[in-house]
């Protein structure tokens, strides 16, 4: 990988002072400009990803960004929320707090994208021309901006500090994130990074949507989580096909204010049509599990399947327990589970194991990798014991 140093960072001014007061008084810690690909803002730092890397896949990337990271630990989630290779990888440019370092940033770029720091020398790092990505390390950082390459369109405004807009934690269609500095807030710790974020999504609340694009922590919004009102819709829709706050994920609302998978032409729930970019959005239930001891069982958390089950550690409040009574069945025996817009079903290293039953297709044994599922599977765990898969996204 190689490195590339500029005392002169591509990046705009801070913008007019009453704009830098106006932000300050926000509890807001990233500043984007719309655009085509993806930003991705987290405590430890910001992101731009290009557009093909995918809604869904850069949906998984934010939920497993905490925290400070090594870039190595970037890359590593990016691989896995991809399913890529390295050398697959789609362009970005990333801007990574240093563990450790107060005000120590590492910068890192791949394909069409640039990552900038400005301190105690200014820093700037370009994607193009490298195989794999260029890295630098910033020290004493006072602002931070990680954009795409390509040149704005003509028609756009020259003064682009004008079409800033805030952002605390999420992810947003946009051609650059930028965290200037700015005044600390109140309250806030004098010793913390002036660029660095302030605060991270809340451990015991669920965030909620602000405004169709961003996700902020609850301070800012009375409104719970749940549906993202599309344009011209009413705020609070008919009855809806699922119970509780989801988990965030990246789709799209049909008319009627109903969350699908992004890229569907209609509504799964009332047929509607479906249209606007991808934001994030409460994920309803993915559908509907029947046991052959009579049991339903809506798909919104991880459901675990067994004799006398009992949910894995630190996940024994998201997990629904569904009792087997066969003595064939293995006490914890299996887990099915959402990720994403997905289902999967993984063994939970049981006795007599469970095969995959899918229409056409030779029985599978599942293992301890989740398998994802499709629309009528069946898993068997043997003895006329079985989960049956109802319609899935």
């Amino acid at each position: 990988m190689s490195e590339l140093d500029s005392t002169d960072p591509s990046g705009p001014s801070l913008g007019d002072e009453r704009r830098a007061r106006a932000l300050a008084a926000t509890p807001v810690s990233v500043s984007w400009l719309p655009g085509e690909h993806f930003g991705v803002a987290w405590t430890g730092g910001v992101a731009v990803l290009d557009r093909g890397a995918g809604a869904e896949a850069v949906g998984r990337l934010w939920h497993q960004l905490e925290g400070d990271l090594e870039l190595d630990a970037f890359v590593d989630v990016l691989l896995q929320a991809t399913g890529r290779r390295t050398v697959e990888l789609p362009g970005f440019a990333a801007a990574l707090h240093v563990p450790g370092a107060d005000r120590g940033v590492l910068l890192a770029a791949r394909g069409s994208f640039v990552a900038s720091a400005r301190g105690a020398v200014d820093r700037s790092v370009t994607g193009g021309g490298v195989a794999t990505w260029s890295e630098r390390t910033a020290e004493d950082v006072e602002w931070i901006a990680v954009r795409s390459a390509a040149p704005a369109a003509p028609t756009e405004p020259a003064d682009e500090e004008d079409e800033l807009l805030p952002l605390l934690s999420g992810v947003v269609r946009a051609r650059r994130l930028q965290r200037p500095r700015t005044p600390q807030a109140a309250g806030s710790s004098a010793t913390a990074p002036a660029w660095r974020m302030t605060a991270d999504r809340p451990a015991a609340a669920a965030p909620v949507v602000h405004d169709g694009a961003t996700i902020h922590s609850p301070s800012t919004s009375a409104r719970p989580l749940g549906l993202v009102p599309a344009p011209g819709a009413p705020s609070t829709p008919g009855p809806r096909p699922w119970r509780g706050p989801g988990t965030p994920v990246l789709g799209e609302l049909c008319s009627n204010s109903h969350p699908n998978r992004p890229g569907s032409d209609s509504c799964r729930y009332c047929a509607a049509p479906v249209a606007g970019p991808p934001r994030p959005v409460a994920r309803p239930s993915l559908g509907r599990l029947t046991t052959s001891s009579g049991q339903d069982v809506d798909i919104e958390a991880a459901v675990v399947v067994g004799r006398a089950p009992r949910a894995r550690a630190g996940r024994e409040e998201e997990a629904v327990l569904v009792t087997i009574p066969e003595p064939h069945v293995s006490a914890t025996h299996l887990e099915i589970r959402p990720d994403g817009w997905d289902v999967t079903a993984a063994d939970l290293d049981s006795t007599n194991g469970t095969f995959l039953c899918r229409r056409g297709e030779q029985p599978v044994r599942l293992t301890s990798v989740p398998a994802r599922l499709a629309s009528g599977d069946v898993l068997d765990l043997g003895h006329g014991a079985q989960v049956r898969v109802g319609e899935l996204p």
